[in-house]
């Protein structure tokens, strides 16, 4: 399956909106195309996620929006292609093993340019997705949907794939839950 967006008009790709994905007989994802970055999911027996890897050469499509059309903007020294809807694309941006840092220089007419780094992903990992899931713990727990060791070492493990040796990964899913006879949700 795969997704391709293209400016008004349809004669440009937007190289931040170019998806694939693949899925096995049992719709685990097995593979997850974005533009130049390709990683690949290994599920268990059980259909749990067991591992994420990137199986390219680690390109990365950087994108983004800005407030004012900038003339120019590159990420690591690479020029970006700007869009009408002020967002930006960078293809083809190189990431190592472990932590990386994005550079960003916008320039705009009669404006001195302007530059920000920042490491790739931590603001994301840290601050966005695993303060949305810490924001649950006593809900989820008093719920009893969770004990508060497993919530504490799910977090803990959250914290580690925004390290140097971490990989995080996430995937918009279609979830339908059935409450069992018994009461709870889940098989009975």
């Amino acid at each position: 399956m795969s997704a391709v967006g293209y400016e008004p008009g349809g004669n440009t790709q937007r190289a931040n909106e170019n998806f694939g994905y693949v899925y096995d007989g049992a719709e685990n994802l097995l593979e997850r195309t974005n533009n130049t970055l390709i990683e690949a999911f290994t599920t268990d027996n059980a259909d749990e996620l067991v591992k994420v890897s990137r199986i390219n050469n680690s390109l990365l499509t950087v994108a983004g929006g800005v407030s004012n059309a900038p003339t120019a903007l590159t990420v690591n020294g690479q020029g970006a292609a700007l869009y009408a809807d002020q967002t930006f694309a960078v293809a083809g941006v190189a990431l190592n093993h472990g932590l990386n840092t994005l550079t960003t220089v916008v320039t705009s007419v009669g404006v001195r340019a302007t530059t920000n780094s920042f490491p790739a992903f931590d603001g994301f990992t840290k601050k966005t997705f695993t303060a949305m899931i810490e924001g649950v713990r006593q809900s989820a727990i008093e719920a009893g949907m969770v004990e508060p060791a497993v919530f504490e070492k799910g977090i803990r493990d959250l914290y580690q794939t925004a390290g140097a040796d971490g990989v995080f990964c996430y995937t918009f899913f279609k979830a339908v839950a059935r409450r069992s006879s018994n009461g709870h949700l889940g098989p009975e």
